[in-house]
């Protein structure tokens, strides 16, 4: 063979031999692992870190690392999902060793991992009923509470503020309410560690938040267990990234507090006010004089007479709307520091939050801190801690806003300094009040979380934790002799100190796996230990030489008036947990959640109980005859679920038989005093847990790659042997005899069942790369019907004001909760008009009229009462909007209620008696005047208390960054918190409970602040 072809052959085996590698390259990475390597970006090509990139139908996955790359080992022809929270998930065949990959944000993904108890599941494969709300929807809104910014988010979420007192707490409700003697509020769970009941969670920085979650049902509160009886409300903070470089956010927000005083009522012009106060007196048949004659009365207090008034010669005159209230600074400031290494992560917070009270005398300043590290030890093994500090300084209002109906005649203070008394036992002067009275509170908290989380195996992570928290509250009061208690003892010096510890002991484990490309299985089990202890200090000192020395030196009080006392409870609640979650090919869902409780309140009998629940779901959307038909179904699930939850309600040590002594229970022994001890709680080592079960139905459905949402949840929940004590006549020796307390026994009796439906609806309208426009809707409709009464028979008289002799709210069997009782009202007995049911000065023209029901000859509830109204709402709601254009972002929040109905003492009171009857003008609204009227409840002071209040408005700018150095982001808003509300109300303010009694007012507040980031 020549030279040439020996060449040409050779040519040619090397083409054959690099065809044949090439084949069995392809062919070996066919059908063995190899390697597949890739970068991840968002749509602006910039790198994304922690994606999770998995093999489809299979339990291999990994992330990216800093720069948004991957490895991973898997088959050709194999299907790989990255999936991030905020974007949307992509899917990537193999068929390269090298896949790139681009995520396009949907703030509505489906697929983003919401937080249930013990841990995570993606929103998609959710079967109970959850509420998931993340920063991005909140952080806005500039408000002072956890509670605030919840109102009217979250479908089935009643929070009701009755006071704008400054650190006042609020009341959440969530489905109704389900207990007699516990609470009925959900439980506050950060981080993993219960912090307790909704309502005043003091010791949070809102600013910390990364995710709220609400768990409804029982099976995504059960795993709780007593403590989730009324719902969960899971909040996560925010948290520091790997190998991330430190950045930090800084804000401000300083605003003012203001009160609308337009319909107070308030009577200002002195001559009105005595002409009033005179005619109330002459119809009274106690007095029947006027007192502003221009004399001096029995107690040597001089009345100006009218004359005076009118022609302004009486000079002592007082305006005390514009002593008491006053326009009140209110200011927030926050700083967060977030970062990593390349093997941890952390945080740093902290904040300030101030606010002065719109009543002079309250404030109220809140401190927080929070430390948060994780450490990756090994690939198998992360450490971290979470550890948070709160300091509130409070200073309670002393006086109420009705300081502002005082008697404008009269003045502060008398020529001499001294305060103006209009009587010997007026202790009522408001600025009196506010200037002697010491009334001061200090609290403190720490709580500090330690966990580890270990994986031995891919599909296998436990996790154990323990943390504590410490509350110290130290409230301390002076009596002057100048207020009624000081002027009784000559003075009074109070000193309060409480301290509960809580310890938190669990451990879980968690397995997941995924079988044969369409079993997804998981399961958790694991164990809780929780412990409280608290402990009281009170101490009493009266008797002080003189009031300079207030309470700083409480020794210096009388021996004989002092009183020391002091208690101490101690509880556990041991729990073992657990959750099987089961999804066959991502159509068909099943969970499986139970608790066995156990609580060192119940006798040996009846410390345990299980409390189970399950949950299906069907996601309709995945099927083949919608999902290959259908291009603008995003999603459509069913679920259901049906389980029980439990609750301890109870007092510590109330199964057993309690034993104490008052001060004045002491008893002579010959010339001995002994002090008495008695019987004051009979136990009862037969009482058991509180059981709730609860049955849902819900739906999810979701349009156009789910621009638009909604879901709706139809629940009903019945709540049985119910916890609560029962009262024991004194003749059976049990009980306080020297105070006439009876004695008490707590016992199962009683039956509760709250029936609703929730519907939540967001909706992205505009979505265009300047403009954005989104709504959110809430609404839900409750009602509580009370199927056994329980022990007292057919009906329960629960509230009752004192200025009512007669009606009230009430529970009746087979009805509906707090349904109002009392009178009809047929009008103004007018003169000629011969009223034979009533007598005396009831009888008389310019009085009420009461409808006698029965027609007999007297008028009595049992007889003549009816339902008034209902103290329970039909429908709880809020509408939300945010729109950004450009720079320019502006979020509006609504809530309301309606179907609600007001017992209002105040419908008649200071400016509004001037319509009232009189012989000329004998109306058929108002009655007469009359000093010691004696009120029965009737359908004239109930009002309707359905509202709709704008809760905040906030309009704000980001500023472009691009060109300024080491700035991020800077971000300035003006914000208007409850500036307006629609009502029909006609008192102050209609969120209020039950009673319209005159409750602190709650302030508009119109506020500035910056957000900065470095």
């Amino acid at each position: 063979m020549n030279k040439l072809k020996i060449k040409k052959w050779n040519r040619l085996r090397r083409v054959f031999y690099s065809c044949l590698f090439v084949s069995c390259s392809f062919s070996l990475f066919a059908q063995v692992n190899q390697q597949v390597t890739g970068l991840v970006t968002d749509e602006n090509g910039e790198p994304l870190i922690g994606v999770s990139i998995s093999v489809k139908g299979t339990s291999s996955g990994t992330v990216t690392d800093t720069e948004g790359r991957y490895s991973l080992a898997t088959e050709q022809g194999k299907t790989l999902l990255f999936s991030y929270l905020g974007y949307a998930a992509v899917e990537k065949t193999v068929d390269k060793p090298i896949i790139d990959a681009v995520l396009k944000e949907n703030t509505a993904d489906l697929g983003e991992v919401i937080v249930v108890g013990y841990g995570t599941q993606k929103k998609s494969d959710l079967t109970g009923s959850v509420t998931s709300l993340k920063a991005s929807s909140l952080e806005k809104r500039p408000v002072a509470s956890i509670d605030a910014l919840l109102q009217g988010k979250v479908a089935g979420l009643r929070i009701t503020q009755s006071s704008g007192e400054p650190g006042a707490g609020v009341s959440v409700q969530l489905r109704g309410i389900s207990s007699r003697a516990g609470s009925n509020s959900p439980l506050y769970v950060v981080d993993g560690f219960p912090y307790g009941d909704a309502g005043n969670l003091k010791q949070f920085n809102i600013n910390d938040i990364e995710s709220i979650e609400v768990l409804k049902d029982a099976s995504a509160a059960s795993i709780y267990g007593s403590r989730g009886a009324n719902g969960v409300i899971l909040i996560t903070t925010k948290s520091g990234g790997i190998d991330k470089k430190p950045t930090i956010s800084a804000s401000a927000n300083v605003g003012v507090q203001q009160i609308n005083t337009s319909n107070f009522a308030i009577i200002k012009d002195p001559f009105t006010y005595a002409l009033l106060a005179d005619e109330a007196s002459v119809n009274d048949s106690r007095i029947g004089v006027p007192k502003y004659i221009g004399g001096v009365d029995s107690d040597g207090f001089y009345y100006p007479s009218l004359t005076e008034l009118s022609e302004g010669t009486w000079d002592k005159t007082t305006d005390w709307e514009d002593l008491v209230l006053r326009s009140a600074i209110v200011q927030n400031y926050n700083i967060s520091v977030v970062g990593g290494g390349k093997s941890n992560a952390y945080l740093f917070s902290g904040s300030y939050y101030q606010q002065e009270g719109t009543v002079i005398g309250s404030g109220y300043n809140n401190l927080t801190a929070r430390l948060k590290f994780d450490q990756i030890v090994s690939p198998s093994l992360k450490l971290g801690s979470n550890m948070s500090f709160s300091y509130v300084d409070r200073d309670p209002a002393l006086i109420g806003y009705a300081s502002v109906y005082r008697n404008p005649v009269f003045p502060v203070y008398n020529d001499d300094g001294s305060y103006y008394k209009e009587n010997p036992t007026d202790f009522s002067n408001p600025i009196m009040v506010t200037k002697e009275v010491k009334n001061h509170s200090d609290e403190y908290d720490v709580n500090m979380l330690a966990y580890a989380e270990w994986n031995p195996v891919k599909e296998l992570s436990i996790r154990g934790q323990s943390g504590l928290k410490y509350g110290l509250s130290d409230a301390n009061q002076y009596y002057p002799r100048t207020t009624t208690l000081g002027n009784i003892h000559e003075g009074e010096a109070d000193r309060n100190l409480g301290s509960t510890l809580f310890i938190l002991s669990d451990i879980y484990g968690t397995y997941k796996k995924i079988f044969a490309e369409v079993h997804d299985f998981s399961a958790m089990l694991g164990f809780v230990n929780e412990m409280t202890q608290w402990r009281g200090y009170s101490m009493i000192a009266r008797g002080f030489p003189s009031d300079n020395i207030t309470n700083e030196n409480m020794s210096m009080g009388n021996p004989q008036k002092n009183e020391i006392t002091n208690g101490e409870t101690k509880e556990m609640l041991n729990s073992f947990i657990a959750r099987i979650n089961y999804i066959y090919d991502n159509r068909y869902l099943a969970t499986f959640t139970g608790r066995y409780d156990g609580s060192s309140k119940f006798g040996d009998n009846n410390k345990y109980a299980f409390f189970p629940s399950l949950a299906l779901g069907w996601k309709l959307s995945e099927e083949n005859f919608l999902k290959d038909r259908t291009n603008w179904l995003s999603d459509l699930k069913l679920r259901a679920s049906y389980g029980s939850t439990g609750n301890q309600a109870i007092t510590v040590y109330g199964t057993m038989d309690k034993i104490s002594g008052d001060i004045n229970d002491k008893y002579y022994m010959g010339n001995t005093l002994y002090s008495g001890l008695g019987i004051t709680q009979m136990g009862n080592k037969g009482l058991k847990w509180e059981t709730t079960t609860q049955a849902n139905i819900g739906l999810d459905f979701g349009v156009f790659q789910n621009a638009v949402t909604l879901t709706a949840d139809v629940y009903d929940k019945k709540s049985t042997g119910l916890l609560r004590q029962l009262n024991l006549p004194l003749s059976g020796g049990i009980g306080d005899q020297h105070s006439a307390s009876v004695g008490k026994v707590w016992i199962n009796s009683g039956e509760i069942r709250n029936k609703g439906v929730e519907i939540g609806v967001n909706a992205h309208i505009i979505s265009a790369k300047d403009l954005s426009w989104s709504v959110n809707l809430t609404a839900a409709h409750n009602q509580s019907v009370v199927t056994d009464i329980g022990e007292e028979g057919e009906s329960l008289g629960l509230l009752r004001s004192r200025a009512f002799s007669d009606g009230g709210v009430y529970w009746r069997n087979g009805e509906p909760m707090d349904l109002i009782v009392g009178y009809r009202n047929d009008g103004i007995i007018q003169e000629g008009d011969v009223v034979t049911y009533l007598s005396g000065d009831d009888a008389k023209p310019g009085e009420f009229k009461y409808r006698n029901v029965n027609d007999d000859n007297q008028i009595s509830l049992a007889e003549d009462g009816v339902v008034l109204g209902n103290a329970q709402p039909n429908w709880v709601g809020g509408i939300g909007t945010s729109l950004v254009y450009k720079g320019f972002d502006l979020d509006i929040q609504m809530n309301g209620v309606t179907g609600v109905k007001i017992i209002s003492s105040q419908r008649f009171s200071r400016g509004k008696q001037i319509n009232r009857w009189t012989v000329d003008n004998p109306t058929d609204k108002f009655p007469s005047l009359r000093g010691g009227r004696t009120l029965k409840l009737s359908d004239w002071w109930i009002e309707n208390g359905d509202y709709l209040r704008i809760s905040n408005i906030t309009l704000g700018y980001n500023f472009k960054t691009g060109n300024w150095k080491d700035i991020q982001n800077f971000r300035i808003y003006f914000s208007c918190s409850n500036p307006y509300v629609f009502t029909k109300f006609s008192g102050i303010d209609p969120e209020v409970s039950i009673f319209d009694s005159g409750s602190y007012p709650k302030p508009a507040t119109f506020s500035i602040g910056i957000n900065i980031q470095f």
